[in-house]
């Protein structure tokens, strides 16, 4: 018998497009349903952002269908207002891990998938720009996980073209992490002992 978990990843991929799903009201959840009424700076609700990057990913499997339906889940839970000024969603990567282990329990996820989804929902956020060293590199690997970097780059991917000027940012901040990430991969062995625990390992994110 189909988990539910499994039953919404073939709905998605034998949709038109994943987001077609998801735009049926009765195929909805409450975070989601909330999601239709957070708008975000660019003007977007979260839940059209959501749509967006569901279906600018260009590799949908299990994993980057549900990290891209909650990585911006915990947006209306955070947000942060004064005078009427959006000031921003700040945490919401946190609680939207919340969200994302609550449901994915939920529908009966598989747990190595639930693992790999909550990992990147949480480091979605991460700060590309800044000047890594092989240190905060292997931290990084440990924490996404070495077999789900690819899985973490075309979320934010598909994050980042959901916005203007994506095409800049993807070319000169992302694809040059991407690319220092995959050298240091390169580098490890299958059997490399060499990465830090990820236990307790917290990556700030952008604000």
């Amino acid at each position: 018998m189909k988990t539910k978990a499994k039953i919404i990843i073939d709905a998605m991929l034998d949709a038109d497009c994943p987001s077609a799903y998801w735009r049926n009201s009765w195929n909805s959840f409450y975070a989601l349903d909330r999601a239709r009424q957070c708008i975000q700076r660019n003007g977007q609700t979260v839940f059209d952002h959501t749509m967006n990057v569901l279906d600018a990913l260009e590799c949908k499997n299990e994993i980057t269908l549900f990290a891209a339906i909650f990585h911006d889940l915990g947006k209306p839970r955070t947000r942060v207002e004064k005078d009427g000024t959006l000031l921003g969603f700040p945490g919401h990567e946190r609680a939207s891990v919340e969200i994302a282990d609550k449901m994915l329990e939920e529908w009966e996820a598989d747990p190595d998938v639930r693992d790999k989804v909550l990992r990147i929902i949480k480091t979605h956020m991460f700060d590309v720009r800044q000047s890594l060293s092989e240190k905060s590199v292997r931290k990084f690997i440990a924490v996404v996980g070495r077999y789900n970097i690819d899985n973490w780059f075309s979320v934010r991917k598909a994050d980042a073209a959901s916005y203007q000027n994506d095409d800049d940012y993807i070319s000169h901040m992302l694809q040059p992490f991407c690319d220092s990430i995959n050298k240091q991969i390169a580098s490890l062995k299958d059997d490399d002992a060499s990465l830090p625990s990820d236990s307790g390992m917290i990556i700030e994110g952008e604000e």
